[in-house]
């Protein structure tokens, strides 16, 4: 008790008495907190703390040199595959490369029914025309096939 040690060593890495030695210390009618080690008593804290922080000062108030200032460290290239295209700021519309064509006012016209405002996956002529196809190959007789004799 007197040494602050135990067998089973948590209190002499603690610093704070283990259940086994709490038992011990109230066995023999004394208090816990007189075991405690110093480095946790609210005095040694008021104690390390006393000093007041001196603000450190800014730059405004550093000593002049005249020697150039530093430079920021050099680029290094990152290992791994370059990105495709620069990243761009948000907002900016990035222009199409001149080989591009822009289809931007345009006028869609279907290939089926040459009527402009749709294309042909949208041709309600086209839909028909599949759905009549759809009909007449689930019957087995199609009007392009002639009979074998």
């Amino acid at each position: 008790m007197l040494n602050r040690k135990c067998s089973c060593r948590v209190w002499e890495i603690s610093g704070i008495p283990c259940p086994h030695a709490v038992c011990a210390i109230f066995s023999k009618r004394e208090e816990p907190m007189n075991y405690v080690s110093d480095c946790f008593r609210k005095e040694t804290h008021r104690a390390i703390y006393t000093h007041f922080m001196v603000p450190v000062v800014g730059k405004q108030d550093w000593p002049k040199t005249g020697l150039d200032p530093p430079l920021p460290p050099f680029k290094r290239k990152m290992p791994g595959r370059p990105k495709k295209h620069a990243r761009r700021e948000q907002g900016v519309v990035p222009k199409p490369p001149p080989s591009k064509i822009s289809k931007s006012g345009q006028i869609v016209r279907c290939s089926v029914c040459r009527q402009e405002g749709h294309n042909k996956t949208t041709c309600l002529k086209n839909k028909q025309n599949y759905s009549q196809k759809s009909k007449t190959s689930s019957t087995g007789q199609s009007s392009n096939q002639t009979p074998h004799n």
